[in-house]
């Protein structure tokens, strides 16, 4: 009886001991956040500053993408912000003649404008249908290795401007 308690007793410590060592594995992907872990107010603040330390680099201006099933091509026309007296607003964009193409990452986040004007984070589809073709609409694009990895709606009036 004595020998069967211990046996027992050397099961259930095993068993706990397996339990306290696996339970801190986890698949890769786990290293990941969800996507409903992104908040506009991170993208905007802790994840633009990981991007620039990883080695993003940005661009301002207006964004178009094509593409489907998740093979996407971002167009980004190129702009600046210029501060002149004689326009209402005391600046208007200017074009720089610069457009360049990118992919669009796998973990790509993009930030743009609902309908009611609220920043959300959506997709690359829900972007095409509310927003393409419209040049008015100002962007920093934070992109590596010739993939868009953040694109955030830009306030004209926040942008330091160019003299």
């Amino acid at each position: 009886m004595k020998d069967k308690k211990m046996l027992i007793a050397a099961v259930v410590v095993c068993v706990a001991m397996a339990f306290v060592a696996f339970t801190g594995c986890a698949d890769d992907d786990d290293q990941y956040y969800e996507d409903s872990d992104f908040t506009v107010e991170y993208l905007h603040g802790e994840y633009t500053e990981q991007l620039m330390r990883d080695g993003a680099d940005t661009m301002l201006g207006s964004v178009d993408i094509s593409g489907e099933n998740g093979d996407y091509k971002v167009t980004v026309t190129e702009k600046e912000v210029v501060q002149n007296d004689d326009y209402d607003e005391g600046y208007y964009v200017a074009e720089t003649n610069v457009v360049a193409e990118f992919g669009l990452g796998g973990y790509a986040k993009l930030v743009y404008t609902d309908e009611n004007g609220e920043e959300i984070i959506g997709d690359a589809e829900g972007y095409m249908k509310a927003h393409n073709g419209q040049p008015d609409n100002l962007y920093t694009v934070y992109y590596m290795n010739g993939n868009v990895e953040l694109m955030l709606p830009v306030d004209p009036k926040t942008v330091e401007v160019q003299y």
